[in-house]
C-alpha cells in the first residue's frame, strides 16, 4: 500500500492514524459512561483513562512495547477475568463490567487491525448500553449522541482500509505524526456538501429516536 500523501485524497497512513485515534475516542467516552456505576471502581476507571488519553496525545509511545508482551498479557488477562468472576459468584454483573474494562483498555492500546476494530466499536457500545440501562440517566442519551457520529466516522474510515480479503496487516509508524497535519489533511479531503447531507441524516435520526424514547 503506498503511503504517499496525494493533493486532495488521504494516505494509508493518514487513514490508519484516523482509524487508531477514533478508536481511542470512542474508548475514552466508554470509560466515562461507566463512571456512573458503582462497582468499576474509580482508580482503576482513572487509570486506564490516563493511559488512552497518553496513548492519543502521544501515539508513538505503544509502538515501543514489543509484540511478545501484547501476547503474554492475553493469558493473563484470562487469568485475572477467571478469578474475579470466581470471586464475584454468584452477583457476575460487576465482574462482566470489569471484564468489559479490561477488554476495552487492551483493545484500546494494542494494535488493531479491522477485525480487532469492530470488536472494539461493540465493546465500546456494550459499555454505553449497560450503563444506560443500570443508571436510566439522560447523560446516557447524551453520550449515545457522541457515539453515534464518532462510530460511524469509524466504520467508514474502515471501509475505506477495507481490501478485501488480500489486505495486508498495516501499523502507523507514527514517526511524522502531529494532530495539527492530520487535522488539516482530513479538512482538505472533507466534501462541505456530503458532511451537510450526513449531519442532516444525523439530525434526523437523532430527532426519531428521541420522539421513539418519549412515547416508550
Amino acid at each position: 500500500m503506498s503511503t504517499i500523501n496525494k493533493p486532495g485524497r488521504l494516505s494509508t497512513e493518514d487513514l490508519h492514524e484516523l482509524k487508531r485515534l477514533m478508536g481511542g475516542i470512542l474508548c475514552l467516552l466508554s470509560l466515562w459512561s461507566l463512571t456512573a456505576l458503582e462497582f468499576t471502581g474509580g482508580l482503576f476507571l482513572l487509570f486506564a483513562a490516563a493511559l488512552v488519553g497518553l496513548a492519543l496525545l502521544k501515539p508513538r509511545l505503544v509502538t515501543y512495547i514489543p509484540e511478545s508482551a501484547w501476547r503474554i498479557a492475553t493469558p493473563i488477562l484470562l487469568v485475572v477475568v477467571a478469578i474475579d468472576f470466581a470471586l464475584s459468584l454468584p452477583n457476575f454483573l460487576p465482574s462482566l463490567v470489569r471484564m468489559v474494562m479490561l477488554l476495552l483498555l487492551f483493545r484500546g492500546l494494542a494494535q488493531r487491525q479491522r477485525r480487532e476494530d469492530l470488536q472494539l466499536v461493540l465493546l465500546c457500545l456494550f459499555c454505553l448500553v449497560i450503563s444506560g440501562a443500570l443508571t436510566v440517566s439522560l447523560l446516557f442519551a447524551f453520550q449515545v449522541v457522541l457515539f453515534a457520529p464518532i462510530s460511524m466516522a469509524l466504520l467508514f474510515v474502515i471501509c475505506l482500509l477495507d481490501r478485501g480479503s488480500g489486505a495486508k496487516a498495516y501499523t502507523p509508524s507514527w514517526v511524522h505524526f502531529r494532530w495539527g497535519h492530520l487535522s488539516r489533511r482530513v479538512w482538505a479531503v472533507l466534501d462541505m456538501r456530503v458532511l451537510a447531507l450526513g449531519a442532516a441524516m444525523f439530525v434526523i435520526m437523532v430527532l426519531i429516536s428521541s420522539m421513539l424514547f418519549v412515547l416508550m
